[in-house]
């Protein structure tokens, strides 16, 4: 078997066979997983703290069906993504719960090659969100250093004009960064008091 994933999957389906089954596919191929015989019973697994990143889950139940489910979380921010089962007969079923935002199906009876390339998918998927979500924050981090920096910043590209400007340069300018960025470096009519905090600026003009 291979090792552990950190990528753990509910599985959602009435029939414990299907469950078992899904379950050991998906050990093979690496991924924890937790079963769920309802939709109620999903949902209140993934309402408490937990580390389950992809949901698989059937469409037909006795009672709430899937496609309650798939709306539910699709109401959710950052919810997981969801993977539906549905049988040869019934495909159209999948392609309206891919309209409620489902990620991706599998078709019954599966086999551990579909499986793989359902959860292959909903890895990068995963990935690319986690690659957004760190570059995101870093940009955060960048424009908060950026604004509250006591020096005066000024971006500008190649030809000199002013792409960006903090609020220590906008103040010790006395111009609005709409303003600033308008204009080029040769437009500006530095004050005095500019020159007074970045002498070295003078000396070397």
């Amino acid at each position: 078997m291979a090792e552990l994933k950190p990528y753990r999957v509910l599985i959602v389906d009435d029939k414990k066979d299907v469950c078992d089954l899904l379950a050991v596919v998906l050990r093979v191929l690496g991924y924890p997983s937790v079963a769920a015989h309802s939709v109620p019973q999903a949902l209140e697994l993934l309402s408490q703290p937990n580390d389950i990143q992809i949901v698989i889950t059937d469409l037909a139940f006795p009672e709430v069906d899937g496609y309650y489910l798939v709306e539910e979380l699709a109401k959710r921010p950052n919810h997981p993504p969801i993977i539906t089962l549905t049988a040869y007969t019934s495909l159209e079923s999948s392609v309206r719960a891919l309209r409620l935002r489902a990620f991706d199906y599998l078709i019954k009876p599966f086999d551990q090659e579909t499986v793989r390339i359902a959860m292959d998918r909903a890895v990068r998927y995963l990935q690319q969100l986690r690659s957004e979500e760190e570059a995101r924050q870093e940009e955060e981090r960048y424009r908060h250093l950026f604004e509250e920096s006591m020096d005066p910043i000024i971006i500008a590209d190649t030809a000199g004009q002013i792409m960006d400007a903090n609020r220590r340069a906008c103040e010790l300018l006395g111009y609005r960064k709409a303003e600033l960025t308008t204009m080029t470096v040769r437009d500006l009519q530095l004050p005095d008091s500019f020159w007074a905090r970045v002498p070295e600026l003078k000396e070397g003009q």
